[in-house]
């Protein structure tokens, strides 16, 4: 009951083309004679056309070589799951995006609102990565839903808003900057007193730093 019900969509991740790499979203229109799926002898299966595409305006700027995935929408827009850079956005029919979000959380950090995660080659240590498999997109009434608050709360990204609760005062003592550290976190708000990987070391000041411990 989708625009486009019957047809096939496709997310090409665009490996090896011949024109250079980049990705499109590929939606075909299966020349289908009632159940049947017909070839001609010594021919290849159509279509030989898209019946829709997206790609960037700047081709190269939208190329997910792994994962992803794309999804059509009721309204007829179709969401984008830009796996490997873990982007998601929606376009309408003219291509346009009406929308775009990038996954704050890589590794076990999550970034701070229009901070831009690191790059790098996906899956060599000891690299972290936003990167998601897929996206799906489902309506306030999905049934899955029922007996769960949707009522919308903080913003994922942070601090300041990630562990609001967990300002109180505690006994860890460290003198930074003519200020005191008063709890340290890890990224998953436990609280820990050793140097180790990321934390979140809350200041007397009110302050909150984001802080990687190298070796």
């Amino acid at each position: 009951d989708l625009p486009g019900a019957d047809n096939i969509l496709i997310f090409n991740n665009g490996n090896n083309r011949p024109g250079g790499e980049y990705s499109s979203i590929d939606e075909i229109q299966l020349p289908v004679s009632g159940y049947n799926y017909e070839i001609e002898s010594n021919e290849s299966y159509g279509p030989s056309s898209l019946f829709w595409t997206y790609e960037a305006s700047n081709s190269t700027d939208f190329f997910a070589d792994h994962i992803s995935g794309c999804q059509r929408l009721p309204n007829g827009n179709t969401l984008i799951c830009s796996g490997p850079q873990g982007r998601f956005f929606e376009v309408n029919n003219f291509g346009d995006i009406v929308w775009d979000y990038t996954n704050p959380v890589y590794g076990n950090l999550i970034l701070n609102q229009g901070e831009v995660p690191p790059d790098g080659p996906f899956g060599t240590p000891p690299t972290l990565t936003n990167s998601v498999f897929r996206c799906e997109k489902f309506d306030y009434d999905f049934v899955g839903f029922l007996d769960y608050d949707l009522t919308s709360g903080d913003p994922i990204e942070g601090p300041p808003y990630l562990y609001p609760a967990l300002c109180e005062q505690t006994t860890l003592i460290e003198d930074y900057k003519n200020k005191k550290i008063l709890k340290r976190l890890d990224l998953l708000g436990r609280e820990i007193n050793y140097k180790s990987g990321f934390s979140l070391d809350f200041y007397s000041d009110g302050s909150v730093d984001k802080v990687y411990y190298l070796k």
